[in-house]
């Protein structure tokens, strides 16, 4: 995934003269959860994920 990841957002982040792939990998990994993660099927096979993290609460 963290590869997907930086594949994906390499365009967009060298146009914005910020891509560093090794940067790119360990942001994703410091924040990934896999309990937050699902994987997307169709027909049996994998086509995807999504990742929804809870937002914190608001004690105010």
């Amino acid at each position: 995934m963290a590869e997907l990841r930086a594949v994906v957002m390499q365009p967009d982040l060298e146009r914005l003269g910020r891509y560093d792939p090794e940067r790119v990998r360990r942001r994703f990994l410091d924040s990934f959860t896999p309990a937050h993660t699902r994987v997307i099927q169709h027909a049996g096979i994998d086509v995807g994920l999504v990742a929804v993290r809870p937002e914190a609460e608001d004690d105010g």
